[in-house]
């Protein structure tokens, strides 16, 4: 009997499922890549037995393993090659620093850059981008979401000092 790979959940663009598909690639654990849309993805989360809506998500058999950086750990865990570890030096709490970095610091700047340039006027790159290797069904029910999921992203960007800057801007 074939073991069947794991399967990655992700958006198409975000740097919290790049960790993970870095990590899973470093290690050498195949995986089948599946995208969930934006807004959609808090319905399928919950119905594969995650904790919460985010991604990115790994299902291994009856194992859900939730979130980038404990993906990376899953990862570390399941490779058997020591030599192979992310973690600097295989210092732990020193690689745990500079992740925490990226997720709170500089990935949570990116993204609100990225949106806060992109969502208002070009809403069009985006969409295609984060439904990356979604399913037919599950792009068309993102399409059908997408106005209202994309007001919300932009909502929740606006406590970004970037939509406030671009609020006063003349012209």
């Amino acid at each position: 009997m074939a073991h069947s790979k794991p399967k990655l959940i992700t958006f198409g663009i975000s740097h919290f499922c790049e960790k993970a598909r870095w990590a899973l690639d470093w290690h050498g654990i195949p995986y089948e890549e599946i995208g969930w849309p934006p807004g959609w993805h808090l319905v399928l989360a919950k119905r594969c037995g995650a904790k919460a809506g985010t991604l990115p998500i790994v299902l291994d058999r009856e194992t859900v393993i939730q979130g980038s950086d404990a993906i990376i750990d899953w990862a570390e865990n399941k490779d058997t090659d020591p030599g192979r570890s992310l973690a600097p030096r295989g210092n732990l709490s020193e690689a745990q620093e500079i992740e925490r970095r990226a997720d709170e610091v500089i990935g949570v700047h990116v993204r609100r850059l990225a949106y806060a340039a992109t969502l208002p006027s070009y809403p069009h790159l985006v969409k295609p981008a984060l439904f990356l290797r979604t399913s037919a069904a599950n792009r068309l029910i993102g399409n059908f979401m997408w106005p209202v999921t994309r007001r919300l992203m932009m909502r929740t960007r606006r406590r970004s000092p970037l939509f406030a800057w671009r609020s006063i801007q003349p012209g």
